[in-house]
């Protein structure tokens, strides 16, 4: 399953990432920083508020993981920009896979001081801090399951007379030795699905090497649990759920991320951990209201009632989008790691 996953969504040259936008209307799906500025805008607030905490270090380095079509990282630099000292220490980073998103993300940020680079070891020896917006949920799975007859490990089997090439998804017998102690450690429930990333846990990795590092913070924002098991792999394609198995390369597959395993990794970096927090109480604990009321009472303002009601309904129903428990607030959750900062961070 991993390397189907790893091949069906960043082969060079059919890789769903690889060659297409797949964000907002158009595309087939649509992140919180595609709902409203609101997002990116508070996010950049957190990072003034991490900086200062930091001890307002004279230059910094903010790094997005996976910046998309560069929306969250172009509202957080408008935020920072309109403070001169953090405007002046601020060196944007972003690492991205996608040449396509790159040239759309230097669009975007064509008045930022931005570079992009392709891994964290590129980073220079100043305090960080890591962003990722749905950005682990990117990442190949594994899954295995325990039955009686041991363990087994789901994968993608080739079909001979099916012209795609591909099948089904099958579960094969694997050894017990080749099952990861993340998954063996977990109170086993029989024919359960239990995920597991490596590419998640290698990242996290990195980002903790940088941190002890350089000291500073990570915030992962991504929808996912705390508690519990199971299968979570998904398909989208035109905003809707599809099979797995079918428009291979044309649709995103994700798998919910398992913020207790995010958890347990960063301890064993010895890192500090806030939360995880769902994304509704972090977002209103940074003011989203607030940062609604101001944006609503600028629409008011405008000068056709229509325009400007329409405007009020949609900055309001973009914030209930982002915090309401029925819609993203309580399916996404946040998370910072840190090292090096002794207060506690905004949100948590």
């Amino acid at each position: 399953m991993e390397t189907f996953m790893d091949m069906a969504l960043y082969h060079p040259e059919y890789g769903y990432y690889m060659t297409r936008d797949p964000f907002g209307i158009d595309g087939d799906f649509t992140t919180s920083p595609e709902i409203s500025q609101m997002f990116g805008e508070l996010i950049g607030a957190w990072i003034i508020d991490t900086w200062i905490k930091m001890g307002s270090p004279e230059r910094f380095q903010l790094i997005e993981c996976g910046a998309g079509r560069g929306t969250m990282m172009a509202d957080i630099w408008r935020v920072c920009k309109a403070v001169d000292s953090i405007a002046k220490a601020v060196q944007i980073r972003i690492i991205e896979t996608s040449p396509l998103l790159k040239k759309i993300q230097k669009t975007a940020l064509e008045d930022a001081p931005v570079t992009w680079i392709d891994t964290l070891d590129e980073l220079d020896n100043t305090p960080i801090i890591v962003l990722g917006n749905e950005f682990l949920d990117a990442m190949p799975v594994r899954q295995f399951f325990w039955t009686k007859e041991g363990w087994k490990e789901r994968g993608v089997s080739l079909g001979i007379d099916d012209s795609s090439g591909i099948d089904s998804l099958c579960a094969e017998d694997t050894a017990t030795d080749i099952v990861p102690d993340d998954v063996r450690e977990n109170k086993l429930v029989m024919n359960q699905a239990y995920e597991y990333s490596p590419a998640q846990k290698r990242v996290i990795g990195d980002i903790s090497c940088a941190l002890k590092k350089n000291t500073g913070a990570c915030l992962l924002i991504d929808y996912g649990y705390t508690s519990g098991q199971g299968d979570t792999l998904q398909a989208v394609k035109g905003h809707e759920h599809t099979e797995i198995l079918h428009n291979i390369g044309e649709c995103d597959l994700t798998a919910h991320v398992n913020f207790s395993l995010i958890r347990k990794w960063a301890k064993q970096h010895n890192l500090t951990i806030h939360g995880p927090q769902t994304q509704g109480v972090f977002l209103l604990s940074l003011g989203i209201e607030s940062r609604a009321n101001i944006l609503s009472a600028a629409a008011l303002k405008i000068p056709d009632k229509t325009k400007s009601q329409n405007a009020i309904d949609h900055i309001n129903s973009a914030k209930e989008r982002l915090i309401q428990p029925k819609k993203m607030g309580s399916l996404f959750k946040v998370m910072s790691l840190s090292y090096g900062i002794d207060a506690p961070l905004a949100g948590f």
